[in-house]
């Protein structure tokens, strides 16, 4: 009985995120806030547009299990840059930075689950 209440804390504490939860995001561009976004994301849904900054396009997905991938697309040479973070509470946070000789992109989402 005992080993039966473990589990079931675990499998509860473990999931207990899971599901939907809210990334409230702001991109930057040369230090300029140029993106402001509030977005909800699934589990494992994929490539929610948060808009673009310069030549960006700013998407976020799912991995499900609270992972968050963050994505610019670069759609003029093309190239793709992304970072991973797992959202496990509130104010959990992800960043994003691409910097090239011309400028420096930045995007931060933070979670309120």
């Amino acid at each position: 009985m005992k080993l039966m209440i473990t589990a079931l804390m675990t499998l509860f504490t473990l999931n207990a995120f899971a599901g939907e939860m809210t990334l409230s995001c702001q991109g930057f561009y040369n230090y300029e806030l140029i993106l402001e976004n509030e977005v909800k994301i699934g589990e494992f849904q994929k490539n929610i547009e948060l808009g673009e900054i310069g030549e960006y396009k700013i998407l976020v997905s799912s991995l499900g299990q609270n992972k968050i991938e963050l994505l610019g697309y670069n759609f003029t040479e093309p190239s793709r840059t992304y970072t991973t973070a797992l959202m496990n509470k509130s104010g959990d946070i992800i960043e994003l930075a691409v910097w090239k000789r011309e400028f420096l992109l930045e995007v931060k989402c933070t979670s309120k689950i």
